[in-house]
């Protein structure tokens, strides 16, 4: 983490700070453990450097609390985001995201004695931009995910990997559009939680005037 803030530090130069654009985003998401939509915005400086915060609503089955597993509940998180530029250059872009924020968790069926749960999130995602000709571009990737419950006690709620890809479309100057996918497998409370996972989304993004040079992420 201390390197990652490092690159982020470095990369804030006058120049990079200089003017940046501004995007609005909305995506849904559907999986093996429920269905959520988020609205999310973000400034994004000409380094490739990010900033962003979203609020994301779920519809969720096959979560845990205190290791008992919640077959039917809803959640709301708030999120902050970074995004840390590694390598530019014409044909290849690597990135590392950082996500951390936290996670409201309401149970309608679980075995539980606590139906309510808090969780602090952190997920690290290097992912790798190329370009497919204009005006398409693939990401691929991976990210860990480490999510720790605090309420109504605390415990290591998932812990993992997943693959991710994703093809980016920018039909016009403001618009940008995604389709993306993400594989495989998280652990938690001792084991009580592992679960494979897979999920699949849609992301459309408004950028004014800047979408085509929105592709690394």
């Amino acid at each position: 983490m201390t390197l990652l803030l490092s690159l982020l530090l470095a990369s804030l130069t006058p120049t990079a700070l200089a003017g940046p654009d501004r995007s609005l985003g909305v995506s849904a998401v559907t999986g093996t453990i429920g269905q959520s939509g988020a609205i999310a915005g973000r400034l994004r400086w000409d380094s490739g450097v990010q900033f962003g915060a979203r609020v994301e609503g779920a519809l969720v089955q096959g979560w845990y609390i205190d290791g008992w597993e919640v077959r039917d509940g809803t959640a709301l998180a708030g999120v902050a985001s970074a995004t840390v530029p590694l390598i530019r250059s014409e044909t290849v872009r690597i990135d590392v995201e950082i996500d951390s924020g936290l996670r409201f968790l309401s149970a309608t069926d679980t075995d539980a004695d606590d139906d309510q749960a808090t969780v602090l999130l952190l997920d690290v995602a290097p992912m790798v931009t190329l370009p497919l000709g204009r005006p398409f571009a693939a990401r691929v990737g991976w990210k860990q995910i480490t999510h720790l419950q605090r309420r109504p006690g605390p415990g290591l709620e998932a812990q993992g990997s997943l693959l991710r890809g994703a093809v980016m479309w920018t039909p016009s100057d403001d618009l940008q559009l995604g389709i993306d996918g993400a594989v495989g497998g998280v652990f938690g409370f001792g084991g009580d939680g592992g679960k494979a996972l897979a999920q699949a989304g849609l992301m459309m993004r408004w950028v004014p005037g800047a979408a085509r040079t929105y592709t690394n992420h």
